[in-house]
């Protein structure tokens, strides 16, 4: 498996657990990227997408408080060059899947490793 991603790619994510933040940290910062993270993205995120470059969005599906779809297809819309990378449960994928096709790059179901966190972020970029 794939140790590393692109270095020097600047990821925000937006996810409330502190086990996946530890993950997020440890894989990003190990590889020299530069991470950001929020807990709630209604409005920091759009103000963190204006501010800083952001190269890739992880965010996780329950941080998003309105509709799911409305809201990715917004953030894509404003800032196109962004990948958009979806975590979720294997039980919430199929309708939000199909209901946002071409709104996010890809997705990871959790639990996920490390190793499933870089193969996946490789893929997108």
């Amino acid at each position: 498996m794939p140790k590393t991603i692109y270095q020097y790619i600047t990821i925000l994510v937006v996810d409330d657990d502190p086990v996946r933040k530890e993950i997020y940290k440890n894989t990003f910062q190990a590889n020299k990227n530069i991470i950001y993270h929020l807990t709630e993205p209604a409005n920091d995120l759009t103000i963190q997408l204006k501010r800083k470059k952001i190269d890739v969005l992880i965010i996780h599906m329950q941080c998003i408080t309105q509709d799911e779809v409305e809201f990715l297809s917004r953030i894509k819309s404003e800032n196109p060059q962004i990948k958009i990378l979806l975590i979720t449960k294997p039980t919430n994928s199929k309708e939000i899947f199909k209901r946002s096709e071409g709104e996010i790059d890809n997705y990871l179901f959790t639990p996920f490793s490390s190793e499933d966190l870089i193969v996946t972020v490789k893929n997108i970029m």
